[in-house]
């Protein structure tokens, strides 16, 4: 488990304040503050949120309670925990880079089975408030009408018989691959921005020639 050194380590590296990184882990303030000035040991469930949220703004920690950026290019989550801690990292890149955002193959009944029903309404809310940041366009199946992020999102429909639950999200530079298993959600996320930048290709051309407008 990482230590209070490294927290303090890791959000200087990061040049973030601790309100921030509270909001993007789901903690209070004083909790955060708490742990960096060790008044307080914190929760392991805590620190283990902390750690993610800092491994996937690109930091590692190193013996010796050192921390550094992270060579590697590739991040995985497992499980309904970490798929909301996946989420924090497309609201963290929507508010720090904005641009285009892309999600092929979405399923919104399975983003909120494995969000939770509470959790994506507050994400949704939180992107709703800077809307004005990004461009986001979602494909669905065709006939899908749970037009869960109408508040921010642009969709269009998608042939049945072209559409799979292998969902690609992209956002800034990087593209996530999330697979929908009946017991479990796995999330593989590459941040290369020439990858991004093919895949937005690919998903633009699926939009322009392919998807269709949904109907009123």
């Amino acid at each position: 488990m990482i230590t209070a050194s490294q927290i303090r380590q890791a959000r200087a590296a990061l040049n973030f304040g601790q309100q921030e990184i509270a909001e993007a882990c789901g903690i209070h303030k004083t909790t955060l503050s708490d742990i960096e000035n060790e008044k307080s040991g914190g929760s392991s469930k805590v620190f283990a949120t902390l750690q993610i949220f800092f491994e996937n703004q690109g930091l590692e920690f190193t013996d010796g309670e050192g921390v550094r950026q992270r060579n590697n290019a590739i991040r995985r989550y497992n499980g309904p925990t970490e798929f909301r801690l996946f989420y924090d990292d497309i609201y963290s890149v929507a508010k720090k880079q904005g641009g285009e955002i892309a999600l092929f193959n979405g399923v919104p009944s399975l983003l909120i089975k494995w969000l939770g029903e509470d959790f994506y309404m507050m994400h949704a809310d939180r992107m709703t408030k800077i809307k004005n940041n990004f461009d986001f366009k979602v494909i669905i199946q065709e006939e899908d009408k749970q037009l869960i992020g109408s508040g921010f999102v642009t969709y269009r429909w998608f042939p049945k018989v072209l559409f799979n639950n292998k969902t690609i999200y992209i956002y800034g530079d990087k593209v996530a691959f999330i697979n929908f298993q009946e017991d479990d959600v796995t999330v593989i996320v590459i941040e290369q921005k020439e990858f991004s930048e093919s895949e937005r290709v690919l998903f633009q051309i699926a939009w322009d020639y392919v998807a269709k407008d949904i109907d009123s």
